[in-house]
């Protein structure tokens, strides 16, 4: 199936996951592969599921509901 929306990262948001994979690969380097394959192969699905998820709470309290 093709892809109805571009996924666009935004720099903090790669930002906190390459936090998080750094902090779980101290203690789990083989168990961040896996982790890591899954958030990518779920991050490919929203360009046909973008509303998929649950709203960003901080974001919904101030209205914004365009991302999530």
């Amino acid at each position: 199936m093709e892809s109805e929306f571009e996924v666009i990262w935004a720099k903090s948001a790669v930002k906190d996951l390459e936090e998080i994979i750094d902090y779980i690969a101290q203690d789990r380097p083989l168990t961040v592969r896996k982790l890591l394959f899954q958030i990518k192969e779920r991050v490919k699905t929203l360009g046909s599921s973008p509303a998929r998820g649950r709203y960003v709470p901080e974001l919904k309290k101030e209205g914004i509901l365009n991302y999530r």
